[in-house]
Order: C-alpha cells, then sequence, then structure tokens
C-alpha cells in the first residue's frame, strides 16, 4: 500500500505531468487530441527495461488518479513498413474511485487468455477466455455475484438493415458537385463521425480533404443518416468513432463507396 507520503508528492508532482512535453491528452472517444481543453483524460508512456523495445503507457483521469496501464512492443509492420506499438501483455483498467475495472491479456495486440471485467464493488463482472482474440467462453456476473445470461463484450454500431443497406443509402443521395466534374477531379474524401451512445451520427469532420465542394458533399451525405443501433462495451452503451471513406469515380454511373472503419 502507498504511503500518505508518497500518494502526497504523486499529486504535487500531477501539473508537471499535465504540461509536459511528452502529455498526449485525450478526448472522450478516446481520440488523441492537440487541446488539453477537449481532454479528458491524458496519457505518459516510459521505457520498460524488462522488455526488448517496451514501453508503458499509463492513462490518468484529469483529476490526476491512474486510469489505465498497458505495455507496449514497437514492432515494424511487414506490410506498411512502418514502425507502431502493439499490446503486449497485461492490461489494466481502473474507475475513478480506484476500484480495479478490467484485467486483459494481450498478444500480438490481440486479446489472448483472460479477460476478466468488475463491478465498483469489487465483483467479478464477467470472466471471459480468448484464443488471439477470439472470445472461446464466458460468463456474466450481477453486481450481487450471480452468474446471469451471458452477453458479448463488446458489440459495434449497427445501421438499420446493415452495411449493404448503408451504401445503397449513401450512394443514392451522393451527388458529385459540377464544379469537380467540370474540374475533372476524382478520388477519395475520408470523413469522420461517431456514432453516440443514442446511435445518432455526429461530431462530423473530414480526416482526408480532395476539393472543397466534394468535402462538403461527403459530410452533408454522412449528416443525413439515420439513427444506428449504438456500440456497446461490457453491457454498457458507448459513443464510436468511425471513418467513412465516400469514393468520387468520374469513370462510373455508380459511386464506389467504400465500407466504414471503426477509428481506434
Amino acid at each position: 500500500m502507498i504511503s500518505k507520503k508518497l500518494m502526497t508528492l504523486a499529486l504535487l508532482l500531477i501539473p508537471v505531468f499535465m504540461y509536459g512535453q511528452d502529455t498526449i491528452y485525450v478526448d472522450q472517444y478516446g481520440s488523441i487530441t492537440k487541446s488539453k481543453l477537449l481532454g479528458t483524460t491524458y496519457r505518459l508512456k516510459s521505457a520498460d527495461s524488462t522488455v526488448n523495445n517496451g514501453k508503458i503507457e499509463r492513462e490518468y483521469y484529469l483529476s490526476g488518479k491512474l486510469k489505465s496501464v498497458c505495455h507496449l512492443v514497437t514492432v515494424l509492420n511487414e506490410k506498411t513498413k512502418k514502425k507502431e506499438n502493439q499490446r503486449e501483455g497485461k492490461f489494466r483498467l481502473w474507475y475513478e474511485s480506484g476500484v480495479l475495472r478490467r484485467e486483459i491479456d494481450y498478444h500480438h495486440n490481440k486479446i489472448d487468455g483472460n479477460l476478466t471485467t468488475y463491478w465498483e464493488n469489487g465483483k467479478i463482472k464477467r470472466h471471459d477466455l480468448y484464443d488471439e482474440g477470439k472470445s472461446q467462453e464466458g460468463k456474466c456476473y450481477t453486481e450481487n455475484g450471480a452468474e446471469t445470461t451471458y452477453y458479448p463484450f463488446e458489440i459495434m454500431p449497427e445501421f438499420t438493415g446493415g452495411e449493404k443497406v448503408l451504401l445503397l443509402v449513401i450512394s443514392r443521395s451522393l451527388r458529385y458537385p459540377v464544379d469537380a466534374q467540370e474540374a475533372g477531379i476524382s478520388g477519395k474524401v475520408l470523413v469522420h463521425f461517431v456514432i453516440d451512445k443514442e446511435g445518432q451520427v455526429t461530431d462530423i469532420s473530414i480526416k482526408h480533404r480532395l476539393y472543397p465542394s466534394m468535402d462538403e458533399e461527403a459530410m452533408r451525405v454522412v449528416s443525413t443518416l439515420p439513427r444506428w443501433a449504438p456500440g456497446e462495451q461490457d453491457g454498457e452503451k458507448v459513443p464510436v468513432r468511425y471513418t467513412l471513406p465516400i469514393t468520387f469515380n468520374l469513370t462510373r454511373d455508380t459511386r464506389n463507396n467504400e465500407s466504414p472503419n471503426m477509428w481506434h
């Protein structure tokens, strides 16, 4: 147990961490933000001397209380030939009250082994067993500790009718801007948006711009999408960020719209 003196010292150091150059601020959707005013948590990385090319990433609530500890290993992606961080080992997440909320075993960036979550009263909420990212078996429990009907750890947001209907709705709504056609411009616009806890499409922005009128048209189409079934994590509704590639192609009569990809 940490002594009161050490706890006091840690709290005194918080302002230094928060305003340090290596501090990374994270918004409510888990995305990195350049502004600390938009951040709901912040992250700090340090070297992990026990693992080759290893790092430890700690995330804190703005109150200064520890939120999570994640072990990372830097590896070379054979496809992109770029270095990237992969989760390796045990990931831990705490409630702001300090009670352990989640423990997950990772191997090569996939859940591999135990996934255990807890209610804020300390009782086990679920225990799942994974093999290379795939759930093999699991049990869920009530706050009182009684076993209850099992439900998946993660449920992605779903458009009514599924992905094919989503693409059909987009293709019917999308209009190729006349000025872009006259200029002979074609290509892809990447649109970011969030499916909130109620399933509404919110926080629409452009990740990759193509041409002003085409960017505006892509945002307009996404803004008209109806409500989705919201995403869930461990039985609770959560906002999920997506990236939707919309392709404007002059060589085809139909719009070649690709499937949306979840943005982490």
